[in-house]
């Protein structure tokens, strides 16, 4: 991704910050993960005023999206589970994506999660799909 005044793409990890109590995000940073300049920070504060979603606020929009409540109730039974990747939060622009993997185990010993659904967060726009790809043309 770019990064606000920088010219060309980098590999960075990027961490949002929640204040506790709060459902709002209020800045993020950003870790670079390319050679060259690895392990730079850099942190962005939001502007005032500017509401945006925090991660538990968004998790909670996935979770109470009809589609994907649906979808993780026929998918946990007969013997599975259901879990999460990590809430992935990217920022684009003036705004910021959130993508979720979900994942399915056979209740089994040596079972390996098997990627079921991914959900992407826009706003207030969740799209539920079996891919990254038909997600972000979803929504």
């Amino acid at each position: 991704m770019k990064l606000p005044d920088e010219t060309e793409e980098r590999f960075h990890l990027v961490i949002p910050f929640q204040p506790e109590n709060r459902l709002n995000m209020v800045g993020w940073m950003a870790a670079n993960s390319d050679p060259e300049g690895y392990g730079e920070l850099v942190a962005f504060t939001l502007p005032s005023g500017r509401d945006v979603d925090g991660p538990s606020l968004v998790f909670s929009r996935v979770n109470s999206d009809q589609a994907f409540s649906e979808a993780r109730t026929l998918l946990g039974t007969g013997g599975s589970e259901v879990r999460f990747g990590d809430l992935l939060t990217i920022p684009i622009e003036d705004s910021i994506l959130y993508v979720l993997p979900m994942y399915v185990r056979a209740n089994q010993e040596a079972a390996v999660p098997e990627l079921k659904l991914v959900m992407v967060v826009n706003g207030k726009s969740v799209s539920v799909a079996n891919s990254l790809s038909e997600a972000i043309e979803d929504g």
